[in-house]
């Protein structure tokens, strides 16, 4: 199977006529993989999975130099612009990125596949963009996945986040980090003999606040099952909804779920206690 890769740290792209960055990888008959973003996250990343396989017992550091930034601000066009195609699997990524004062688009994110397609955004602020924050389309036949964490989308001119999935299984989920912090804590207490932080600064809830139209629209479509969940997501003052949801399933279960995550350390308190 043919792999198709694209890779974006560290940029600088601001005041273009058009677009800031965007990027097209395609595979027609195997994976495509395009990833944006900034060292510095990444390098929190890999001392996250350093951690983890330490725990584990295994020896294998990974370390990622680097304090770069990702930046695509103040735009004609989109700031930042990743489509992805394949027939096995399509992925759009992006973790650390500011891509605000755009005159169209924040970010925006397509993922189609045969198979499976997924897009993922974690530590990104889109805000003041002409038109929509941040934009999630994502097409698999068996299976469209997104993952939103640790955004800001806010005082956009359309949406803050809008997002579309289709698949035979649609899933969508927004959530805070911050939200795992505590129990980073616990099990490193459990286990490792002292409480464990996360790498990487606190950046609280999902926002999408002070938009034009909505704060959160979503639609996730899926054949036999179709889950939108929203944890520690924050949509107000925006001038049409706060979170416009679809979630359906034409032959199979739906769920949709607004979780906050007090809410379910209170219970597991009240479980476990």
């Amino acid at each position: 199977a043919a792999i198709a890769l694209g890779a974006f740290f560290d940029v600088a792209a601001n005041r273009n006529e058009d677009c800031g960055v965007q990027a097209l990888v395609d595979s027609e008959e195997g994976v495509a993989i395009a990833l944006a973003g900034s060292s510095q996250n990444l390098s929190d990343l890999a001392q996250l999975g350093t951690d983890v396989l330490g725990a584990l017992d295994v020896n294998l550091p990974i370390s990622i130099p680097g304090n770069g930034q990702f930046q695509a601000n103040d735009n004609s066009g989109c700031g930042l612009v990743l489509v992805t195609s394949a027939e096995d699997f399509a992925l759009a990524g992006v973790l650390g990125a500011e891509t605000s004062g755009n005159e169209n688009d924040g970010t925006l994110l397509f993922s189609d596949s045969d198979n499976i397609a997924a897009a993922l955004a974690a530590r990104v602020v889109a805000s003041d963009n002409g038109v929509n924050g941040l934009d999630l389309s994502v097409f698999g036949d068996d299976a469209a996945v997104g993952l939103l964490a640790d955004v800001n989308a806010s005082n956009n001119g359309e949406n803050g986040i809008d997002a579309t999935l289709t698949g035979d299984i649609a899933a969508f989920l927004t959530l805070s980090t911050d939200a795992l912090r505590p129990l980073a804590s616990y099990f490193g207490e459990q286990y490792l003999g002292e409480p464990y932080e996360l790498p990487g600064a606190s950046f609280g809830p999902v926002v999408a606040n002070g938009n034009g139209n909505n704060g959160i629209y979503s639609l996730v479509a899926g054949e036999d099952t179709a889950i939108s969940a929203f944890l520690d997501t924050h949509a107000s003052q925006n001038g049409s909804f706060g979170f416009d949801v679809t979630t359906v399933a034409t032959d199979g279960t739906a769920v949709s779920a607004f979780l906050s995550s007090d809410f379910l350390y209170d219970i597991a308190g009240e479980i476990y206690d």
